[in-house]
């Protein structure tokens, strides 16, 4: 996502960019597969150190009726799913249960999206205030979330949002609708009641909501589904995850989110397509292999690539996903999972399980390096739920690159660019007009138009800017 957006503004404002990724996906950490392109992901990155790692994964696929897994909490699942589908003959006959297998999972593996970061789109964040500024958004479709759920009580229910669903909840008793009304009126404007939270400004948010004399219900659905945070946050930040959350409701729909329609994978590759638009060129499987730094002034002036190529540069910008742990899972599941011992729990079956190690390094600070001043360190994907960490860190990134110019200002429509060299068209003999007037050339030198067959898309490789002595050249690749 950094780079990608880095690369996007660079490109907008006459920079030639170019970006390489060693993989032979885009989007590097913030992709999103198909369930086969997730298999094949998981081949290639793999750990194969332990016994079982992995282990009977290409096997199992052609398995009718087997449901693979990779932990062992998940082992057995189909078995007990068989049994719980087979009533008493002394039972009256329910519905047969549909039973998912994993080469099912396979079949209909092209009809969702996986994505390797689990993030949404708060309406009114950064994110989509920057897609909107820059025009990027017409490159994707979204969608807004609809509903949030959380598991309570052994059940899944909906999470009344906005004023609407508070009072139309039937979940909620006339009294708790008033307290939650009045809590989270409270929460939109709480910078204007000190006297309300300074107590509580080294206490937790968990403290602090049970001293409003709010009931368990309550305080699940607020700290869980409505801030997002965990108990042990401190109040004030509880507060303003609160507000945050409220002041996005109702932008775009009833809940405060929205979704790419394919996935978050797809902002890396709008970002990437605005770059590609205006001049930058990516390359897949290629990387770099060294910098060639100035004896003098001990910048990078050069880097080489995997080929022994060449390429010279103003400014180097790389990703460092090797600093600190995250641990991420991947599960499809059916249902809650059963309780020990309660044969018909109504609990979700594991079909699949990935589990993987995702490195975070979003509290990267590039003065802990010795590079050189043309340098710059990207972030991997941090732990938010927000991309707003994302776009702070790309800004800023470009503000040192850049300083004088405008962060990704927008870019023209289509039917408003006019090429160079390329003038209006006459329909028949004698019909030839002048070429446009000097000064009348493409803003960046190519159009969205333009590059409709592209395949533009983005990698968590290297960035290489050069400065813009020249406008730079229309890329086109399929």
């Amino acid at each position: 996502m950094n780079l990608s957006v880095i690369a996007a503004a660079c490109s907008r404002v006459g920079q030639r960019v170019l970006h390489v990724d060693r993989r032979n996906y885009y989007a590097g950490n913030w992709a999103s597969f198909t369930f086969n392109g997730l298999l094949s992901w998981i081949e290639e990155y793999k750990v194969t150190s332990g016994p079982d790692a992995g282990a009977e994964q290409t096997q199992q696929e052609g398995q009718e009726g087997e449901v693979p897994s990779q932990a062992e909490e998940t082992q057995g699942g189909e078995k007990e799913e068989e049994q719980q589908a087979s009533p008493s003959p002394a039972e009256s006959q329910p519905e047969p249960k549909k039973k998912i297998t994993y080469t099912k999972i396979v079949k209909e593996g092209r009809r969702f999206n996986i994505d390797l970061v689990s993030k949404l789109m708060f309406s009114r964040g950064s994110l989509v205030d920057l897609l909107i500024k820059s025009n990027v958004s017409r490159y994707a479709e979204f969608k807004n979330v609809t509903r949030i759920l959380t598991y309570r009580n052994g059940k899944v229910e909906q999470v009344p949002c906005s004023r609407a669903d508070v009072f139309g909840s039937k979940q909620l008793t006339v009294v708790e609708k008033r307290m939650l009304m009045k809590f989270l009126t409270f929460c939109l404007d709480f910078e204007q009641h000190p006297e309300e939270y300074q107590d509580f400004s080294e206490h937790s948010f968990w403290d602090f909501l049970q001293t409003k004399k709010l009931t368990e219900n309550l305080q699940h659905f607020i700290l869980h589904s409505i801030a997002m945070v965990i108990p042990e946050v401190c109040t004030v930040e509880g507060l303003r995850a609160t507000q945050h959350f409220l002041r996005c409701l109702g932008r775009y729909g009833n809940t405060p989110f929205l979704f790419p329609l394919y996935g978050l994978g797809e902002i890396p590759q709008c970002f990437c397509r605005m770059c590609a638009v205006f001049g930058g060129i990516y390359c897949l499987r290629h990387s770099v292999q060294c910098l060639v730094l100035d004896k003098e002034s001990g910048k990078c002036k050069a880097v080489i690539d995997t080929h022994g190529q060449r390429i010279s540069c103003s400014h180097f910008v790389v990703e460092d996903g090797y600093i600190g742990k995250s641990e991420r899972y991947i599960t499809f599941m059916t249902r809650v999972l059963p309780h020990p011992g309660e044969e018909e729990s109504r609990g979700p079956t594991v079909l699949w399980a990935l589990y993987f190690n995702m490195r975070d390094t979003s509290a990267v600070d590039r003065s802990s390096y010795d590079l050189p001043s043309n340098v710059h360190v990207c972030a991997s994907p941090d732990t938010a739920l927000g991309s707003d960490h994302s776009i702070k860190l790309a800004e800023a990134v470009f503000r040192q690159l850049l300083p004088d110019e405008e962060f990704c200002p927008p870019a023209p429509n289509p039917e408003d660019i006019i090429y160079d060299g390329d003038g209006p068209q006459g329909e028949g003999p004698g019909f030839e007009e002048a070429a446009p007037a000097e000064g009348a050339g493409a803003q960046g030198g190519e159009s969205a138009e333009r590059q409709e067959g592209k395949e533009e898309t983005e990698g968590a490789g290297d960035a290489v800017t050069q400065g813009a002595g020249d406008e730079p050249s229309p890329t086109s690749e399929e």
